[in-house]
């Protein structure tokens, strides 16, 4: 199986708002980051971070994690 299928399963047992489903989406943004889709990343490590702060508010080390997450990205394309 791979990481999109892994992640599609955590969606549709765990829900979309479940920490494992946001870490999955922060892990395969990573990937895809480090193969170029810059894009896909971007979506991904958004849609991370609206859940993290969602679940644990904006203090919580895995929302500070997909904000650095992001800046790296945005650092990268130089935006």
């Amino acid at each position: 199986m791979d990481v999109s299928g892994a992640l599609r399963i955590y969606k549709e047992i765990l829900g979309e708002n479940h920490p494992y489903y946001a870490t999955s989406l922060n892990n395969l943004a990573g990937l895809y980051f480090a193969t170029g889709n810059y894009e896909k990343a971007e979506q991904m490590f958004h849609e991370a971070l609206r859940i993290r702060k969602e679940i644990w508010g904006e203090n919580h080390p895995d929302y500070a994690a997909s904000l650095n997450n992001l800046a790296g990205l945005y650092e990268e394309i130089g935006s």
